[in-house]
């Protein structure tokens, strides 16, 4: 399976068999959470492997607090220094790695509430001027079930005229489309793109619900970053070039600014 299908296809599991993956099989996954592309590369990061146990399961209520524990085999944790960025970066990298255990047919599940350090402090070697941020659930789901929906149709999803403006080709539409398909927290879908002259300038809107604010906190910006990773995948699926820059003229007042895309 091709990332980009994984785009289509992948959809968050929630129940999963304590079955072990096996040797080779996990193997792979090392290989790929020791090698994953990132947005940004001057900000400190690592990514943790952990086995599920009932040290890691007896954390998870206080980790995800109102999500619900996820009980599965196998987790991923983040830590990150916390420089301008780190959210966006967090997303970008993660959500590449589960797109890639996708492929594997492996289930995934973001854990939507950041880690108290002290939570994981005698668990996992935290690097000096990192903190613990966000986990993914992943395994083999529960026997019966898939980690794939049917089509991309099954995704509650807004229109693209509500996260887009401006004109864009029909390449262009076909990326956005893959983009939408990004899972954000509470399917808040926060991301949005201006398409101005040949660039995209790319914002996460503003919460105005204070209750709503204060609940999502900074998960709105890993939800971005989660965008711009199938942003990236979607054009090498279409054979555009991108890369992501800043530009000041690009900040609006009703939009917090993210990044600009542009072809190369």
């Amino acid at each position: 399976m091709e990332l980009y299908d994984a785009i289509i296809y992948r959809k968050s599991t929630r129940k999963y068999s304590p079955e072990s993956l096996g040797d080779e099989l996990l193997q792979a996954v090392r290989g790929i959470v020791d090698t994953p592309e990132r947005l940004y590369n001057n900000i400190g990061m690592k990514i943790h492997l952990l086995e599920g146990s009932p040290e890691i399961h007896a954390l998870l209520p206080g980790i995800i607090g109102g999500y619900g524990k996820v009980i599965a085999p196998y987790y991923l944790v983040v830590t990150s220094e916390e420089k301008e960025g780190y959210l966006q970066n967090i997303g970008y990298t993660l959500q590449g790695i589960v797109l890639r255990l996708t492929a594997l047919n492996l289930a995934t599940c973001w854990l939507g509430s950041k880690i108290e350090n002290n939570l994981l402090k005698n668990i996992i070697d935290i690097p000096e001027g990192q903190l613990p941020q966000l986990m993914i659930a992943f395994g083999h789901p529960v026997q019966g079930k898939t980690p794939f929906r049917r089509n991309s149709s099954d995704a509650k999803r807004k229109n693209l005229s509500e996260i887009t403006s401006g004109t864009m080709d029909i390449t262009w539409s076909r990326i956005v489309s893959a983009i939408s398909l990004s899972p954000s927290a509470i399917n808040t879908q926060p991301w949005r793109f201006v398409f101005d002259n040949g660039k995209v300038h790319v914002y996460s809107a503003k919460t105005g619900n204070p209750i709503l604010r204060h609940f999502l906190g900074s998960l709105n910006l890993v939800s971005v970053g989660i965008a711009l990773c199938h942003a990236m995948i979607a054009s090498r699926h279409f054979s555009r070039n991108i890369r992501f820059t800043k530009e000041s003229s690009a900040i609006v007042r009703e939009y917090e600014y993210v990044t600009t895309i542009i072809e190369v």
